[in-house]
């Protein structure tokens, strides 16, 4: 068949769609014809959709969905009603079905059928489980077998559970088909390109979407493969500027340092940056990273109160998040700690001593949030739920925020951006001057500028005061 792929991610700057690259190459590789377009990078979506459809004439349409929203309290933007829009104009032009997928669709994908009226959609990893829907869409067979697949059925979402999760054997997979992606684009507006060396995890975040969507269970990719692609992207493609998209790259340590120490066997450097946890802190792990060509380290602390570590279910303490800090001081390595602020059990006094102990890290960058989205089939939803925040029915589609009830919003609020005024370091999502998603930013990175978040925003703050 005809098939059709729209990313349909709008935030900028721009991300390239890894996963719709992967489904790219397994829908190609079961015969079909695959064809791309990229909304993301499009400055005349409807004429572009208009176009795109008369070219090809789709037999089917898969829809990749990224985000529900940008899980920002302090700046919420909600992308249903754009997405709605979207599918309500490819609608006018064809009849062909349509198929949702990625991570966005998978946290919710029984209420966005019903809210968008689509027909399919495919829950979690679309390699195996999307070109199986596909054979059935085009015989007209039994859908009810297909892992994961979720469709209509007398008037109802039918989720098809996916047995044995997850299903996918990285190593097995070919490479993501970025061929159908302006890879320089990405690269000029966006800042960096994107490479995954695994999937799942097996931390237990209270909030964390990871495990729902990619599976409790790591899998990982050979390094060889994974540093395959790292050559493929410089050579091919130009890309001088990696960001690692695990969620926690160092974990588990082994398999990352295994990474670097192929990198380097090869002699292949290039700038780049990972998500890291300050779990179980390694000065041996550090210097194969900076070996390697890092040159920040984003470590996803959360908090730097003991009681909320706790309270978040993190894996590390305080004592971990001051040695990783001292460690990468050591070694002359720039890192940032990502914090949620409004947890449960959050108080004034796990705020402040959070606040101080930031004070005696003294790390590059402090990436702070205000209120924790929450999604269902996480713990932080449960708790949510215990606590009042929302009804055992009601839809989470819409964005929801949960701020500990033992503290008042105000204060919280005010306090955490009292602090931010007075350290140029700490960078807080809120809107102001489109700092999440104006075209400053891509101005920022068309203009050359490369590096960790900390460097962008820095950069950005000096434009904004000029």
């Amino acid at each position: 068949m005809k098939v059709l792929l729209i990313n349909s991610n709008l935030l900028k700057p721009p991300i390239t769609p890894l996963g719709l690259a992967y489904v790219a190459t397994a829908t190609r590789e079961a015969g079909h014809e695959v064809s791309v377009l990229d909304l993301n990078l499009s400055d005349d979506i409807r004429g572009d959709i208009s176009q795109t459809l008369q070219d090809h004439s789709p037999d089917v349409i898969g829809i990749s969905m990224r985000n529900i929203d940008n899980v920002t309290m302090l700046h919420n933007v909600y992308f249903m009603p754009r997405i709605k829009e979207i599918v309500d104009f490819i609608r006018e032009g064809t009849d062909a079905p349509i198929v949702f997928g990625g991570p966005g669709f998978s946290m919710m994908p029984a209420e966005i059928m019903k809210e968008l009226d689509i027909p399919y959609g495919i829950v979690g990893e679309g390699e195996i489980a999307f070109p199986q829907l596909l054979d059935c869409i085009g015989k007209g067979s039994d859908i009810s077998k297909v892992q994961g697949a979720a469709y209509l059925k007398k008037g109802k979402v039918v989720l098809n559970k996916v047995r044995n999760m997850p299903s996918v054997d990285l190593d097995l997979l070919p490479l993501p088909a970025r061929e159908f992606f302006d890879n320089k684009r990405y690269l000029h507006d966006g800042g960096m390109g994107n490479i995954q060396t695994k999937r799942g995890c097996d931390r237990k975040c209270i909030y964390c979407t990871y495990p729902v969507i990619e599976g409790k269970k790591l899998r990982f990719r050979s390094p060889e493969k994974v540093v395959d692609e790292i050559v493929m992207l410089i050579n091919r493609y130009g890309i001088d500027y990696l960001h690692f998209s695990d969620s926690t790259f160092n974990i588990p340590k082994d398999h990352a340092m295994d990474v670097c120490r192929e990198m380097i066997r090869r002699g292949v450097k290039i700038k780049w940056t990972p998500y890291m946890s300050p779990y179980s802190p390694s000065r041996e792990l550090l210097v194969l990273v900076q070996k390697t060509g890092c040159d920040g380290i984003v470590f996803g602390a959360d908090s730097v109160s003991e009681k909320m570590l706790l309270n978040l279910e993190k894996e590390f303490t305080v004592a971990d998040i001051s040695r990783s800090s001292e460690l990468c001081k050591e070694l002359d390595i720039p890192f940032s700690l990502n914090l949620l602020f409004g947890g449960p059990g959050e108080t004034k006094e796990t705020v402040m001593e959070t606040l101080d102990n930031l004070d005696r890290l003294r790390p590059v960058a402090v990436g702070a949030m205000i209120g924790i989205r929450y999604f269902p089939d996480t713990r932080l939803s449960k708790i949510a739920l215990k606590e009042g925040f929302y009804q055992k029915d009601d839809n989470l589609l819409g964005p929801r925020y949960y701020v500990s009830p033992s503290i008042a919003r105000d204060w919280l609020v005010h306090t955490v951006q009292d602090y931010a005024k007075s350290h140029e370091n700490f960078f807080i999502p809120t809107g102001d001057k489109g700092l999440h998603t104006d075209d400053l930013v891509v101005e920022i990175f068309r203009d050359g500028t490369r590096g960790p978040f900390w460097e962008i925003y820095t950069e950005f703050k000096k434009r904004v005061k000029m």
